[in-house]
C-alpha cells in the first residue's frame, strides 16, 4: 500500500497543476486585444488629431471683428474750426483671409488632416501588433508552463537519489566531486523553477494588461502554426505602415507647395460698420466701410523663396527616408526567413538531443543491478543529462513559436484583413507532461526499489540486529520508447523550412513631425533560454561589413539621463556629435524615479529611443546596483527587467561589480552568485545582453579556472565589455588581446576612462580632445585584429562632456 501512495504521489505532480487551472485558448484571448493600452493611447491620439482637424475647419473662412472703446474726438469742421468731445465708439464687422492668409488656413488644414490620417496608420497597427505580442507573451506562458512540469517531476526524484548517493560517498565509493555535481544539479533545477514561475508569472500579467482581463491560473494550449507564412513584396510591401505613414507625410508636403504660391503676403477682405456716441451733447453717428487689408514683410521675394527651398528640401529628405526604409524593410523580412530557418535547424537539433539523452537512459536501466549502490551514481547522471536536453526541447520548441510570431508581423501589417484566423490545437501540445514522464517511471523504480542500504541497528542488549529483507531490484524498467510520437512534437508542425536570408529587425518608422513614436514590434520577447545550449561552443561572428556596429564605433555609458531624453534628444547639435565621433551605441541608466515615470507616460523615452534609431543609434538599457548580486537581489533584478519589456531598447546592458559587495580576491560561492545573477538577468530580457567585467575574471588565478566566458556563453550573455582603464593604447590592447583570443564565442569591447578623478595613467580627462581622438582610433587600430573585437565603450558620458565637447552641442 505504502508503495502504491508513492506512486500515486508522484504522477499526481503532473496532473495536480493543470487539473486546477482552468484551459485558456490563445483564440479567446486575441478578441481582447482592444483593451491594450498600446491600442487605447493610439485611439485616444486619433481622436485628438480628429478634433484638431475640425478646429482647423471651423476656423477656415469669414470672421467676425469687433472693437469698442471711450476717448477723445477732434473733428475738423470746416477751414480753422473743429470741435471736440467725449465720445463712446462700438464697431462690428467681417473679415475674410486672402491671398497668404487663406493660404495658411488651406495649409493647416492639410497639416491636420495628415496627421489624421497618419494616426489611424498608428491605430490600426497597433491593433495588429497588439494581437502579436498577446500570441507572443501566451508562447512564453505555454513554455513556461510545460517546463515546470519537467522540472517538478525532476525535482521529486531528488529524494530518492541524493540519499543514496550520500550513503555511497560516505563509505568512500564515490567521489566528493560526483556527490557535488549530483547536488548543483537539482540546485539549478530548483534556480530553473525560480526563473520559470517568474517568467510564467510575468507572461500572465502582461497578458492582463494586453487584454484588460483579470487572468487567474490558466492553462495554455500550444496551437498549429502556420506552414506558409507569405512575406510581402512589390505592391503589397507598399501598403507596410512604415511606408505608408511616410507616404502620408510626403503628400502632405506636397499640398503645402501647392498652397504657398502667396507666400509672406497677407491680406483680408473686410466689412465693417462703426458708431460713435457723443457724451457731450448726446448725439450719436456712425459709418460703413468696405476694403481690403494687405501687409508683406519688405524682403517678401527672399521669404518666398526660402520657403520654396524648406518645403523641397523636406521632399527630398522624405523621399530618401522611403527608399531607405524600403530596403530596410527587404532586409528585415530577410532577417525574419533567416531566424526561421534558424530556428528550425534548432528545434531539430534539440529533439534529436533529446531522444538521444532519452535512449542513453533506457540504456542504463536495461542493465541489471541498475539501482544498486555501483550503479546508482551513473543513473544520476543519465537522468542529469535527460533532463537539461528534455528541459532545452522545450525552450527551443517555445523560441520557435515566437520567431513564427515574429515572421507573421510583416504578413499580418500589410494583410487586407486583420482577423486572426483560427488555428487547431496540438494534439500533443502538453510536451512537458510527456517529456516528464519517463523521470516519473525512473523515481518510481526507485521508490519500489525500497530504502537506501543502511547500518544495522544495535537492540537493547547491545547486539546487531540483522537488516531487513531488501525488496526484489528489477532487471530492467518498462520506460517508454524514445519514438517521436512520445516525447517529441514533429518539427514540421511548428516550422517551415525556408531560405537562410540575413537577419534584421522589423520597426516602425518615425511619425510626423510633433507626433509621437509609431509602436514597434523589434522588441517581441524571446522564450526564456534554458542552460546546456551550443552555443557556447560556437565562435562570434565578426561584425558584418557596414553594419551599425563595426569595430571603428564607440559607445558610451549614459549614467544621468534626464538631459539626454528631456532636451538633447530634440537637438541636432546632439546627434551629429554622436555621429562626428563615430558613437553608435549609448548605454543608458535610468534611476528609480524615471523609471516610474516613464511607466506611467511613456512617451519621452520611446521618443528617444525612435529618434536615436532614426538615426542608427542603439539604446541600451544600463542596470548598476551590485545588490541583484546576492540571490535575495536576483529576483528585482528580474522584476524590474520584466517590467520595462514594452519600451524597444536594443539591448540589456549589466554594470553589476562583485568588488561592491564582496572583498578580493571572491570565493567559488560568491562568484557563482554573480555569474547566476547575470544568466538569470539574460533570461528575463526580451534584448541581447552584455555586461561589464574586470580583466582579472578572465585572466587572473583562480577565476581563468572557474570558466567564465562559457558560463556566460551558456547563460545567454555574448557580449562583454573589460575594463581596462590605461591611457596607452599598446597597454590596453596587451591585456586585451589574450582575452579575446582565449573566449572566441564572446565579443568584446574595451572600456576607456575620462574620469577626472582618475590618475593620468588610467583616464585621458586632461588630454585635449585632438589627443583623446587619436588615442581612440589607435586603439581600435590595435584591436581589429581580433575577429571578436567589437570597438570601445568610454565611460562616461557626463565626464566626457566637461572635455570640452559640451560646446558642440549647446
Amino acid at each position: 500500500m505504502k508503495r502504491l501512495l508513492q506512486t500515486l504521489s508522484l504522477l499526481g505532480v503532473l496532473a495536480a497543476g493543470p487539473a486546477l487551472a482552468e484551459e485558456l485558448l490563445l483564440e479567446n484571448l486575441l478578441g481582447d486585444t482592444g483593451h491594450a493600452a498600446g491600442v487605447l493611447q493610439a485611439e485616444s491620439e486619433l481622436k485628438a488629431a480628429g478634433s484638431e482637424l475640425d478646429r482647423d475647419r471651423a476656423e477656415k473662412g469669414w470672421r467676425v471683428t469687433g472693437a469698442a472703446g471711450y476717448g477723445h474726438i477732434q473733428d475738423v469742421v470746416d477751414e480753422g474750426r473743429s470741435i471736440s468731445y467725449q465720445a463712446a465708439q462700438a464697431q462690428l464687422g467681417l473679415s475674410y483671409p486672402l491671398f497668404g492668409s487663406a493660404e495658411k488656413q488651406a495649409r493647416a488644414i492639410g497639416l491636420s488632416s495628415g496627421k489624421t490620417q497618419e494616426k489611424k496608420v498608428r491605430l490600426e497597427a497597433a491593433r495588429r501588433l497588439a494581437q502579436l505580442e498577446l500570441e507572443a507573451q501566451y508562447a512564453r506562458y505555454w513554455g513556461a508552463q510545460e517546463s515546470l512540469k519537467l522540472v517538478d517531476a525532476y525535482l521529486e526524484s531528488e529524494a530518492q537519489l541524493l540519499p543514496r548517493l550520500q550513503q555511497r560517498q560516505d563509505k568512500r565509493m564515490m567521489l566528493g566531486s560526483q556527490m557535488i555535481d549530483s547536488g548543483a544539479g537539482f540546485a539549478r533545477a530548483r534556480s530553473d523553477r525560480a526563473q520559470l514561475v517568474a517568467t510564467r508569472n510575468a507572461a500572465r500579467a502582461r497578458l492582463e494588461r494586453l487584454t484588460g482581463r483579470k487572468l487567474g491560473e490558466l492553462q495554455a494550449r500550444a496551437t498549429e502554426l502556420p506552414e506558409d507564412v507569405t512575406m510581402p513584396a512589390g505592391d503589397a510591401l507598399q501598403r507596410h505602415p512604415d511606408l505608408v505613414s511616410l507616404q502620408a507625410q510626403r503628400e502632405t508636403l506636397q499640398r503645402q507647395q501647392k498652397d504657398s504660391r502667396w507666400y509672406g503676403l497677407d491680406g483680408a477682405f473686410n466689412v465693417n460698420a462703426n458708431t460713435v456716441h457723443d457724451t457731450t451733447n448726446s448725439e450719436t453717428g456712425g459709418n460703413a466701410f468696405v476694403g481690403v487689408n494687405l501687409s508683406a514683410p519688405l524682403a517678401v521675394g527672399s521669404a518666398r523663396r526660402a520657403e520654396r527651398n524648406r518645403l523641397n528640401a523636406e521632399l527630398e529628405t522624405l523621399q530618401l527616408r522611403y527608399r531607405q526604409r524600403q530596403e530596410e524593410l527587404l532586409a528585415d523580412i530577410g532577417g525574419a526567413r533567416d531566424k526561421l530557418a534558424q530556428q528550425r535547424e534548432e528545434t531539430a537539433a534539440a529533439a534529436q538531443r533529446s531522444r538521444g539523452a532519452h535512449e542513453a537512459l533506457r540504456e542504463r536501466l536495461r542493465r541489471s543491478g541498475v539501482f544498486a549502490e555501483d550503479g546508482i551514481e551513473t543513473l544520476a547522471g543519465k537522468l542529469q543529462s535527460y533532463y537539461a536536453a528534455a528541459l532545452a526541447e522545450i525552450d527551443t520548441r517555445t523560441r520557435g513559436w515566437i520567431a513564427n510570431v515574429e515572421a507573421r508581423a510583416f504578413a499580418l501589417a500589410v494583410a487586407e484583413d486583420a482577423a486572426p484566423p483560427r488555428r487547431a490545437l496540438l494534439p500533443d501540445s502538453g510536451i512537458g507532461e510527456r517529456l516528464a514522464e519517463p523521470i516519473v517511471l525512473v523515481t518510481r523504480q526507485l521508490a519500489g526499489s525500497g530504502p537506501a542500504p543502511r547500518p544495522a541497528a544495535a537492540d537493547k542488549l547491545g547486539s546487531a540486529a540483522p537488516a531487513p529483507a531488501p525488496t526484489p531490484v528489477p532487471l530492467r524498467a518498462d520506460l517508454p520508447p524514445s519514438a517521436t510520437a512520445d516525447s517529441n512534437i514533429e518539427a514540421s508542425r511548428w516550422l517551415k523550412p525556408v531560405q537562410p536570408r540575413p537577419a534584421a529587425r522589423f520597426q516602425m518608422a518615425s511619425t510626423m513631425e510633433g507626433g509621437a513614436a509609431i509602436p514597434t514590434a523589434a522588441a517581441m520577447p524571446v522564450a526564456y533560454n534554458t542552460a546546456g545550449s551550443s552555443a557556447a561552443a560556437t565562435p562570434a561572428p565578426p561584425p558584418k561589413a557596414g553594419s551599425a556596429r563595426g569595430r571603428d564605433d564607440m559607445a558610451v555609458y549614459v549614467w544621468n539621463s534626464q538631459d539626454l531624453i528631456g532636451k538633447q534628444q530634440n537637438r541636432d547639435r546632439f546627434w551629429k556629435l554622436l555621429q562626428r565621433l563615430s558613437i553608435d551605441r549609448l548605454l543608458v541608466s535610468l534611476d528609480a524615479a524615471q523609471i516610474r515615470e516613464f511607466r506611467a507616460r511613456p512617451a519621452p523615452l520611446s521618443g528617444f529611443l525612435q529618434n536615436a534609431r532614426k538615426r542608427g543609434v542603439k539604446v541600451e538599457l544600463l542596470l548598476g546596483d551590485a545588490g541583484w548580486i546576492e540571490p535575495k537581489g536576483r529576483e528585482q533584478l528580474v522584476e524590474l527587467i520584466s517590467g520595462l519589456w514594452d519600451f524597444p531598447f536594443d539591448g540589456l546592458h549589466l554594470d553589476i561589480e562583485p568588488d561592491q559587495v564582496y572583498r578580493q580576491p571572491l570565493g567559488r560561492e560568491q562568484f557563482d552568485n554573480w555569474v547566476k545573477s547575470m544568466q538569470a538577468a539574460a533570461k528575463a530580457s526580451p534584448w541581447p545582453t552584455a555586461i561589464s567585467v574586470h580583466p582579472r575574471y578572465f585572466r587572473d588565478e583562480p577565476y581563468s579556472g572557474w570558466k567564465l566566458g562559457e558560463r556566460l556563453a551558456e547563460g545567454g550573455v555574448k557580449d562583454v565589455t573589460l575594463m581596462i582603464f590605461n591611457s596607452k593604447p599598446e597597454n590596453v590592447a596587451s591585456v586585451a588581446t589574450p582575452i579575446l583570443a582565449g573566449s572566441p564565442q564572446l565579443r568584446f569591447r574595451v572600456a576607456q576612462s575620462v574620469e577626472p578623478q582618475l590618475d593620468a595613467a588610467e583616464s585621458h580627462a586632461k588630454r585635449t580632445r585632438a589627443d583623446f581622438e587619436k588615442s581612440m582610433s589607435r586603439l581600435q587600430q590595435l584591436l581589429q585584429a581580433q575577429a571578436n573585437a567589437d570597438g570601445i565603450v568610454v565611460q562616461a558620458w557626463a565626464d566626457l562632456m566637461r572635455m570640452g565637447y559640451e560646446s558642440e552641442i549647446r
